[in-house]
């Protein structure tokens, strides 16, 4: 499916200059980039080259499914609520290229959530807030597929939920808002808090969701 055309927010991306350590170092990202990431609240044309330089840095191994541990993650499905997931212990430590047991070692399903709002982020990761009919809220995330490593067993399926998902909304670098009851299916995985949109207080997400059932 050919995608639509993308937009990156450049605001806050010298937070993410930083070379991930799955990936080649970039001490010195080219002219053309530096004035992108330079820039400030200027919405530009995706581009796929900035993108691929600003793929996660924190955690980006387990964002991706292509840690460590990933052989580990059981393949059964846990089928769970945002209640049940924000409900976990947070985490005292955040390791950068392995999971946390046994929350981040299964796979989830999220049965009829409310998909309330999203945008495209500057690694190029579609960000949705959503939520359940108590109000309960959490992060879910749909990496863009240029910075899931090959070695990921979920790339091939990340790619396609993100086709879909493209496939019915445009994508922008500012929030839109829907109310689309969905089903999700991902990984859980544990990001540290810095004032993300929809957060849960534990910091859960479901990250990266690989399936989508509309």
């Amino acid at each position: 499916m050919k995608l639509l055309p993308l937009a990156v927010a450049i605001t806050g991306l010298a937070a993410v200059t930083a070379a991930p350590t799955s990936a080649p170092a970039h001490p010195h990202p080219p002219a053309s980039i530096q004035a992108l990431l330079t820039a400030h609240s200027v919405p530009q044309a995706f581009d796929s080259q900035l993108a691929s330089y600003s793929c996660p840095v924190e955690r980006g191994p387990v964002k991706e499914g292509a840690d460590a541990d990933r052989a580990k993650v059981a393949t059964s499905v846990t089928y769970s609520s945002i209640r049940t997931l924000v409900g976990k212990a947070k985490p005292s430590s955040y390791p950068t290229n392995s999971r946390i047991g046994p929350v981040e070692l299964r796979t989830y399903q999220l049965s009829n959530v409310h998909i309330r709002q999203y945008k495209i982020e500057t690694d190029g990761d579609i960000h949705l807030v959503i939520k359940d009919a108590s109000g309960h809220h959490m992060i879910a995330e749909i990496p863009y597929n240029a910075c899931v490593p090959s070695r990921s067993p979920w790339k091939t399926r990340i790619a396609a939920a993100r086709s879909g998902f493209v496939g019915r909304y445009k994508l922008s670098t500012g929030w839109l808002y829907i109310n689309r009851v969905v089903s999700l299916r991902g990984l859980a995985m544990f990001d540290p808090l810095h004032g993300q949109t929809g957060v849960a207080a534990n910091g859960i997400e479901l990250h990266p969701v690989f399936r989508i059932l509309w």
